[in-house]
Parts: structure tokens; C-alpha cells; sequence
């Protein structure tokens, strides 16, 4: 096993939390529950307070798995390439090759609707923002080396090697400490995206 970015599918997964509804905690939500703008609940959600910011981790309860922040705060860049439709089925895999990755979550700036555990959308990797981020897990060591080789030399149809997802990683590793409160998502964020750029969403 390896530390990297885990695939769309997986990730969605741990976000609903062993459930199967919209929401890790049900069809509806509101801000009380996760960090977006609370102007645009979903489902029969309440407005709720905008606070036009990250919030500290475990600001709000986690899901069936444990799991804290996975709707809403910041989106999570995915493995995968970005596909406007996914096969059928259990776990689909993503397009093979493309020019966006796959991100999910939605964030701080976000409607409710973007928050969805089912929602994704996509942007290219040398895209900065203070709205996404990444979230480390432990990948089977293939789907690493996979990886590394598709940001080091690129794959057809793809940005080529650009200081990638893989390389950002290891940078992130080597920082030795890490704050405690809501700077620890702009840690997140800058080692994500060194160098500044436009907004995503």
C-alpha cells in the first residue's frame, strides 16, 4: 500500500458512510450540518448561516464510517480523469485518459446540491483555488505507480507532466508540522497548488 489520492468511486463510497441516501445523513441538508453556503440548502433544509469560509476540522459531526468533512469545507481531488457520464453499475471506472481530474465534495462556496455524496465535477490539475483540496488515503501500491507514471510522462489526451498530483503529494509529506485549527485546509490547499490561480467554482 501507498499514501495518494483515492479513486471517485472509493471515495464516494466513504462519504455516504454506509448509507444510500443523498447525504451521509439523510435527503436533505443545511448548514448546521456541513460547511457550504447556507443561503442554498437541499431537499427540505433549512437556511442556515454562510460563514464565506473554511471551517476547522470536526467542526460538524462525521458520517456512519468516522469520517468528518466529506460534504461540503473544501472539494477532494479524485484519481480519476473527468467524464461527462459514468458506465452502469457498482463502482464505474472513469474515463482513461483526459485533460481534467475528478474532484467532489463541494466546499465552502458551494449550494447544497454540490454536496452531494453522487455529485463530482472536474478541472485541470494546475488549477489553484481556495475551495479544493485533498484528503490522503492508502491506495494499493499499483494504482500509485499508475499514477506517478501518467504525471511524470502524461498519457495520451492528457496534460503531460506538470508537477502533477503524485509530486504534490510527496511535498505534502515532507512537511513536518501542521496546524490545528482552519489553516490546516490552506495547508491542504498550498501543497495541492503551489502557485496561485483562478478560482474553480
Amino acid at each position: 500500500m501507498a499514501v495518494g489520492v483515492a479513486e471517485r468511486g472509493a471515495v464516494e463510497r466513504a462519504c455516504r458512510g454506509g448509507t444510500e441516501t443523498v447525504f451521509s445523513f439523510g435527503n436533505s441538508l443545511d448548514s448546521t450540518q456541513a460547511n457550504f453556503d447556507g443561503n442554498y440548502p437541499y431537499g427540505n433544509g433549512k437556511k442556515g448561516p454562510y460563514l464565506e469560509k473554511t471551517a476547522a476540522v470536526k467542526s460538524y459531526a462525521a458520517n456512519g464510517y468516522g469520517l468528518y468533512d466529506m460534504h461540503g469545507n473544501v472539494y477532494e481531488w479524485c484519481a480519476d480523469w473527468y467524464g461527462e457520464t459514468l458506465p452502469g453499475g457498482v463502482d464505474p471506472q472513469g474515463a482513461k485518459t483526459g485533460s481534467f481530474r475528478v474532484f467532489r465534495g463541494g466546499s465552502w462556496v458551494s449550494h447544497g446540491e454540490a454536496c452531494r455524496s453522487a455529485f463530482r465535477t472536474g478541472s485541470l490539475r494546475s488549477t489553484g483555488s481556495t475551495t479544493v483540496g485533498f484528503r490522503l488515503a492508502a491506495v494499493p501500491q499499483r494504482r500509485w505507480e499508475q499514477s506517478r507514471r501518467e504525471e511524470e510522462g502524461g498519457t495520451p489526451g492528457t496534460q503531460g507532466g506538470d508537477g502533477g498530483t503524485a509530486e504534490r503529494l510527496e511535498n505534502f509529506l515532507k512537511l513536518s508540522e501542521f496546524p490545528d485549527n482552519t489553516d490546516g485546509l490552506r495547508v491542504f490547499q498550498s501543497a495541492m497548488h503551489p502557485e496561485p490561480g483562478p478560482p474553480t467554482c
